[in-house]
């Protein structure tokens, strides 16, 4: 992370963790199409000063989640499949 970031990823479990950081175990768990989405998500993140900078970006939807999950928010990867953050 750039000196100064606040933003920390923090994975569920091992299995998401390799998914996330390991694009070979990506590509092989994942459609190549979501696995290519992700990496590039994670990426985009990690370079990323705070969250407005993501949320500013439209083509993730940085959408605020309800329910038990109010006071967290998401990000679109491709399609169905999210990040929660």
């Amino acid at each position: 992370m750039k000196e100064g970031t606040v933003i920390e990823i923090i994975y569920n479990d091992n299995r998401v963790r390799k998914l996330c950081t390991d694009f070979v175990k990506a590509k092989k768990d994942l459609p190549i199409d979501v696995a290519g989405k992700l990496h590039a998500l994670i990426n985009f993140i990690i370079s990323s000063e705070n969250l407005y900078d993501i949320a500013k970006v439209h083509r993730y939807h940085f959408h605020s989640l309800q329910g038990k999950r109010e006071g967290q928010y998401a990000i679109d990867i491709s399609g169905r499949n999210r990040d929660i953050v």
